[in-house]
Protein backbone atom coordinates (compact mmCIF):
# COMPACT_ATOMS: atom_id res chain seq x y z
CA UNK A 1 0.00 0.00 0.00
CA UNK A 2 2.71 2.30 0.95
CA UNK A 3 4.98 1.41 -2.01
CA UNK A 4 1.84 1.81 -4.38
CA UNK A 5 0.87 5.90 -2.78
CA UNK A 6 5.02 6.38 -2.90
CA UNK A 7 4.97 5.09 -6.60
CA UNK A 8 7.96 2.73 -5.65
CA UNK A 9 8.48 -1.01 -7.17
CA UNK A 10 11.76 -3.35 -6.91
CA UNK A 11 14.41 -3.57 -4.34
CA UNK A 12 14.44 -0.65 -2.09
CA UNK A 13 16.44 -0.07 0.90
CA UNK A 14 15.71 2.30 3.92
CA UNK A 15 18.61 4.49 5.34
CA UNK A 16 18.55 7.62 7.93
CA UNK A 17 18.76 10.60 5.77
CA UNK A 18 21.84 12.66 7.99
CA UNK A 19 24.61 10.01 7.04
CA UNK A 20 23.38 7.46 5.04
CA UNK A 21 23.29 4.44 7.74
CA UNK A 22 21.24 1.19 6.54
CA UNK A 23 18.18 0.83 8.64
CA UNK A 24 18.00 -3.11 8.08
CA UNK A 25 16.36 -4.35 11.07
CA UNK A 26 13.37 -4.46 13.00
CA UNK A 27 15.44 -3.88 15.96
CA UNK A 28 17.63 -1.17 14.56
CA UNK A 29 14.38 0.77 13.57
CA UNK A 30 13.24 0.33 16.86
CA UNK A 31 16.08 2.07 18.78
CA UNK A 32 15.75 4.98 16.40
CA UNK A 33 14.59 8.47 17.88
CA UNK A 34 11.32 9.92 17.31
CA UNK A 35 11.52 12.63 14.50
CA UNK A 36 14.15 10.97 12.81
CA UNK A 37 14.13 11.60 8.84
CA UNK A 38 14.87 8.14 6.84
CA UNK A 39 15.07 7.89 2.68
CA UNK A 40 14.02 5.39 0.90
CA UNK A 41 16.48 4.44 -2.27
CA UNK A 42 15.43 2.57 -4.91
CA UNK A 43 17.51 -0.32 -6.52
CA UNK A 44 20.69 1.72 -8.25
CA UNK A 45 20.09 4.87 -5.82
CA UNK A 46 22.63 5.49 -3.16
CA UNK A 47 22.64 8.10 -0.22
CA UNK A 48 25.42 11.44 -0.76
CA UNK A 49 25.98 13.94 1.28
CA UNK A 50 24.36 16.35 -2.09
CA UNK A 51 23.31 19.40 -0.41
CA UNK A 52 25.02 19.32 2.66
CA UNK A 53 28.30 20.45 1.57
CA UNK A 54 29.65 23.18 3.80
CA UNK A 55 29.13 27.03 2.07
CA UNK A 56 32.54 27.70 0.66
CA UNK A 57 32.64 31.30 2.70
CA UNK A 58 31.04 30.13 5.79
CA UNK A 59 31.95 31.40 9.43
CA UNK A 60 29.74 28.54 11.20
CA UNK A 61 31.60 26.40 13.11
CA UNK A 62 29.05 25.21 15.87
CA UNK A 63 25.65 25.45 16.27
CA UNK A 64 24.14 24.35 19.68
CA UNK A 65 20.39 24.72 20.49
CA UNK A 66 18.64 23.84 23.73
CA UNK A 67 15.40 22.43 24.21
CA UNK A 68 13.74 22.75 27.73
CA UNK A 69 10.61 21.14 27.97
CA UNK A 70 8.10 18.71 30.39
CA UNK A 71 6.83 15.90 29.49
CA UNK A 72 4.38 15.64 32.52
CA UNK A 73 3.00 18.57 34.36
CA UNK A 74 3.79 16.90 37.60
CA UNK A 75 7.42 16.15 36.46
CA UNK A 76 9.81 17.75 39.51
CA UNK A 77 12.42 18.76 36.68
CA UNK A 78 11.90 19.13 33.23
CA UNK A 79 13.47 17.80 30.35
CA UNK A 80 16.72 19.30 28.35
CA UNK A 81 17.51 18.31 24.50
CA UNK A 82 20.75 19.56 23.77
CA UNK A 83 21.77 19.16 19.93
CA UNK A 84 24.98 20.34 18.59
CA UNK A 85 25.54 20.77 14.54
CA UNK A 86 29.40 21.07 13.64
CA UNK A 87 30.45 22.99 10.42
CA UNK A 88 26.59 22.91 9.49
CA UNK A 89 27.72 19.08 8.11
CA UNK A 90 27.15 16.73 11.48
CA UNK A 91 25.22 17.05 14.17
CA UNK A 92 24.17 14.87 17.71
CA UNK A 93 21.93 14.98 20.20
CA UNK A 94 21.19 14.30 23.68
CA UNK A 95 18.30 13.97 25.46
CA UNK A 96 18.12 13.98 29.53
CA UNK A 97 15.05 13.09 30.37
CA UNK A 98 13.36 15.10 33.51
CA UNK A 99 11.20 12.72 36.18
CA UNK A 100 8.45 12.95 39.00
CA UNK A 101 8.91 13.36 42.35
CA UNK A 102 8.30 10.34 43.54
CA UNK A 103 10.85 8.72 40.97
CA UNK A 104 13.49 11.05 42.14
CA UNK A 105 12.55 10.45 46.34
CA UNK A 106 12.87 6.61 45.12
CA UNK A 107 16.01 7.25 43.57
CA UNK A 108 17.31 9.00 46.24
CA UNK A 109 16.12 6.33 48.99
CA UNK A 110 17.48 3.43 46.66
CA UNK A 111 21.05 5.50 46.40
CA UNK A 112 21.10 5.79 50.33
CA UNK A 113 20.25 2.19 51.40
CA UNK A 114 23.05 1.06 49.08
CA UNK A 115 25.51 3.76 50.56
CA UNK A 116 24.15 2.80 54.09
CA UNK A 117 24.57 -1.04 53.18
CA UNK A 118 27.92 -0.65 51.67
CA UNK A 119 28.65 1.33 54.90
CA UNK A 120 27.84 -1.89 57.12
CA UNK A 121 29.88 -4.18 54.78
CA UNK A 122 33.08 -2.21 55.40
CA UNK A 123 32.91 -1.69 59.24
CA UNK A 124 31.94 -5.35 59.82
CA UNK A 125 35.05 -6.00 57.77
CA UNK A 126 37.11 -3.59 60.15
CA UNK A 127 36.06 -5.24 63.11
CA UNK A 128 36.75 -8.61 61.88
CA UNK A 129 40.37 -7.78 61.18
CA UNK A 130 40.85 -5.96 64.56
CA UNK A 131 39.56 -8.60 66.33
CA UNK A 132 41.81 -10.77 64.53
CA UNK A 133 44.89 -8.39 65.67
CA UNK A 134 44.10 -8.32 69.08
CA UNK A 135 43.52 -11.91 69.36
CA UNK A 136 46.92 -12.22 67.53
CA UNK A 137 48.43 -9.42 69.68
CA UNK A 138 47.09 -11.30 73.19
CA UNK A 139 48.51 -14.67 72.00
CA UNK A 140 52.09 -13.57 70.84
CA UNK A 141 51.92 -11.52 74.27
CA UNK A 142 51.17 -14.99 76.06
CA UNK A 143 53.78 -16.65 74.30
CA UNK A 144 56.36 -13.97 74.87
CA UNK A 145 55.78 -14.02 78.63
CA UNK A 146 55.76 -18.09 78.84
CA UNK A 147 58.95 -17.89 77.26
CA UNK A 148 60.42 -15.00 79.55
CA UNK A 149 59.18 -17.43 82.90
CA UNK A 150 61.02 -21.03 81.77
Amino acid sequence: MVLETLLLSGVLTLVLEEDGTHVDSEDFFQLLEDDTCLMVLEQGQSWSPKGREKPKHSKDIARITFDVYKQNPRDLFGSLNVKATFYGLYSMSCDFQGVGPKRVLRELLRWTSSLLQGLGHMLLGISSTLRHVVEGADRWQWHRQSHLHS
